[in-house]
């Protein structure tokens, strides 16, 4: 029977062990490193928002009174953290008379499981991805374009654009980035920032490349210009990175929606403390009710669980995250416009 067989081959931790070990096919923002990941036990998080700045103090007479603390103004927004499930099955007709490409033995019930696995992964890690993009412009949205949270509506905080004006052949590309660097600080609360990266359109980067302005700037900074990273451009303009950003995917009814629209980048300030998280809540199952799931997040926290099919006829599986991808200082980001 195929539920002995099932029940003494894969169990649900290793169901979810596999799954999480499969490498992350599309991380960009995740690799660097922009969200802190954090594990909660519920499915609701609770943000609190203060005023607080941080605040320069004087020198001041040994023994004299120092400077009050600044009473914060909190306020809280209680966030529900999103329950992104995906379905998948392994069936007889999966493995009955089937090859694997290139060898003559005839296809395993493991690895029709593990190529079903991996095939889930792939769509969550692309969904994923997508949720991290679309935080960084402010606004969290499912895989079907639906917002789940206005990020500035939440926090009341105001969307900013910047032009870089390419364009215009007498720009300065060095003073916009230098200006952009200051936008960006001016605007942080309560936390530090030690770079700027912006995730652009194939044709902002050309646009950049081509601008006189940068070959001039290049000729005089060479070590800081331009180089390329796993077949995608990235530009150094006075500190600020701009990096090609040229992914895409299909929604479920077919149409294809570019993460980054084109002659748009997004700023975003890196080394940030408190402002970008992703939290991963507990999963839907019983055993996993108000628990923190195990590990720190970074592999993608999916979590499996699977059930025979009556009359031997399969295994029905369940690959789930629940994830928030969290900014709670949206004044921060900029969307960038190339002209």
């Amino acid at each position: 029977m195929f539920e002995e067989y099932f029940d003494t081959t894969f169990d649900q931790q290793e169901l979810t062990g596999f799954v999480n070990q499969f490498p992350i096919m599309y991380g960009l923002v995740r690799a660097r490193g922009i969200f802190a990941s954090r594990t909660v036990p519920t499915t609701e998080v609770r943000i609190d928002v203060s005023n607080n700045r941080m605040t320069l103090l004087p020198v001041g007479e040994r023994g004299a009174p120092g400077v009050p603390v600044r009473k914060r103004s909190d306020t809280a927004r209680y966030l529900t953290i999103p329950h992104i499930p995906h379905g998948g099955s392994v069936t007889p007709e999966d493995v009955q008379d089937r090859r694997r490409p290139g060898v003559e033995e005839l296809e395993s019930v493991e690895d029709a499981l593990l190529d079903e696995l991996q095939s889930m992964r792939r769509n969550h890690d692309i969904t994923q991805e997508m949720m991290l993009v679309s935080a960084l412009k402010g606004q969290l949205m499912d895989g079907d374009g639906n917002v789940l949270y206005d990020y500035f509506q939440e926090f009341g905080q105001t969307k900013r654009e910047f032009n870089l004006q390419l364009d215009d052949a007498n720009t300065d590309i060095l003073d916009k980035c230098r200006e952009l660097k200051r936008l960006t600080r001016n605007a942080m609360v309560g936390d530090t920032m030690t770079g700027l990266w912006v995730p652009s359109s194939p044709d902002l980067i050309a646009m950049i490349l081509k601008h006189p302005s940068f070959k001039e700037y290049k000729v005089n900074q060479p070590s800081s210009a331009t180089f390329i990273e796993e077949e995608h451009t990235i530009v150094n303009v006075g500190g600020v990175i701009f990096e090609e950003y040229d992914a895409s995917a299909p929604r479920a009814n077919g149409q294809v929606v570019s993460f980054i629209d084109d002659g748009k980048g997004h700023a975003v300030p890196t080394g940030t403390m408190n402002t970008f998280a992703e939290i991963n809540g507990p999963a839907y199952a019983m055993s996993q009710a108000n628990r923190a799931p195990d590990g720190t997040g970074d592999d993608g926290g999916i979590y499996v669980t699977s059930d025979l099919l009556k009359h031997d006829a399969g295994v029905e599986m369940k690959a789930q995250a629940n994830r928030l991808m969290l900014c709670q200082q949206p004044g921060v980001l900029t969307e960038v416009l190339a002209a």
